[in-house]
């Protein structure tokens, strides 16, 4: 088997560097938010979870975690494992009906038989719905990283810029 060279020209490999005109995250094409479509990540239509400035555009997975917790499980189980994990970051909270959680992952009532015993007893009763304990803790610690970071930024930010604010005007005087 041999390998296909491709030869693009310096217009061509810049525009998938940098995305289309120009915009994008180095490396990755794209836009800015890295999504094809440019669509806002931050909100989510319909959703009850945190308000857009609050919540988090990514959570941990910890690879060898979930291998250990999900060792032996179908891989329909473990697809919707994850899935469920995701849905749980991005609402906050999930259904407590598991019929409502078989349709908020697209998952078919034949899948959702093998499914289920899987993973209901990673996400108990709390409150109103459902919830995964572990990655609720994970995000109590991304919520106080994040803070950490904003505090460390703010205390770089005054240190080089002093009070000015991001019109160049000093804030006692605006």
């Amino acid at each position: 088997m041999s390998a296909t060279v491709v030869d693009l020209t310096d217009a061509e490999a810049g525009q998938r560097r940098d995305g289309p005109n120009g915009k994008g995250r180095p490396g990755q094409g794209g836009p800015e938010n890295g999504r094809p479509d440019g669509a806002d990540t931050t909100t989510a239509s319909g959703a009850r979870g945190a308000a857009p400035s609050t919540r988090l555009a990514w959570f941990p997975v910890f690879t060898g975690d979930m291998l250990s917790e999900t060792r032996g499980w179908p891989l329909v189980a473990r697809g919707a494992y994850y899935e469920l994990l995701a849905a749980q970051w991005d609402l906050e909270l999930l259904p407590r009906d598991a019929a409502r959680l078989r349709v908020l992952i697209g998952a078919t009532p034949a899948e959702w038989r093998k499914v289920w015993p899987h993973v209901a007893g990673k996400f108990p009763i709390v409150g109103g719905g459902r919830q995964n304990p572990t990655l609720e803790a994970r995000r109590a610690q991304a919520y106080a990283l994040r803070e950490r970071r904003r505090a460390g930024a703010k205390q770089t930010n005054q240190a080089r810029w002093g009070s000015r604010s991001a019109n160049g005007a000093d804030d006692a005087s605006a």
